[in-house]
């Protein structure tokens, strides 16, 4: 933690927007697909949710593909940059009326877990492996999820609270936009942060 602290903490909040964002989706999507005028049409639900599947699926297979792990731990941090990016750019369409609820739904739901995914299963994994840290993931997922689900609580609270009246919807599409706005921004300082880290070990 001493050594890597900074990386670390902005890590940890990232995932902190990743796990506020998903669970929204997630927790609420019977409202969100309400709102948007699909709640009996369970055949575009269903298809949505298992094409994103498939395709998070099978770019985690392809990140497996690679062997040397401070080359995957930056391909990481591209593809959750590519899934926050995702999310953003689909949540201003929808908030312009350029694309349609179901295609919005579809590659939001596509954006965060090209995010989320990596977090729960190889980031932390090849992080340690390419930096020879002694331990397991354990602490770090540990750590990142009490962030995320923490930030969880607060906004489903703060949602639930509020004096004003606001759609499920536009909640959560301008969620969605700010969230993934700080994502990347906190991902690009991790890369550049762990990618120098790196550099400074290799030259001792």
């Amino acid at each position: 933690m001493n050594r890597f602290g900074a990386g670390i903490v902005i890590v940890s909040v990232t995932y902190l927007f990743l796990t506020v964002m998903r669970d929204i989706r997630d927790n609420y999507m019977a409202n969100i697909w309400d709102e948007l005028g699909y709640g009996g049409n369970y055949a575009i639900i269903t298809g949505t949710e298992t094409t994103t599947s498939l395709v998070v699926l099978a770019i985690m297979g392809l990140l497996v593909l690679i062997r040397k792990n401070i080359i995957a731990f930056s391909v990481i941090h591209g593809v959750i940059i590519a899934g926050f990016l995702t999310a953003l750019i689909s949540s201003f369409l929808y908030s312009k009326g350029l694309i349609d609820g179901a295609r919005w739904m579809q590659l939001v739901g596509l954006g965060l877990y090209l995010g989320y995914i990596p977090f729960n299963c190889i980031f932390f994994e090849r992080m340690i492996a390419s930096f020879r840290i002694a331990g397991n993931v354990g602490f770090l997922i540990y750590l990142a999820d009490s962030f995320g689900y923490l930030g969880s609580v607060l906004i489903m609270l703060a949602k639930e609270f509020m004096t004003v009246e606001v759609r499920w919807t536009e909640f959560y599409a301008q969620g969605v936009i700010y969230g993934s706005i700080a994502g990347v921004l906190g991902t690009i300082f991790s890369m550049i942060y762990f990618r120098q880290k790196y550099k400074t070990i290799k030259r001792v």
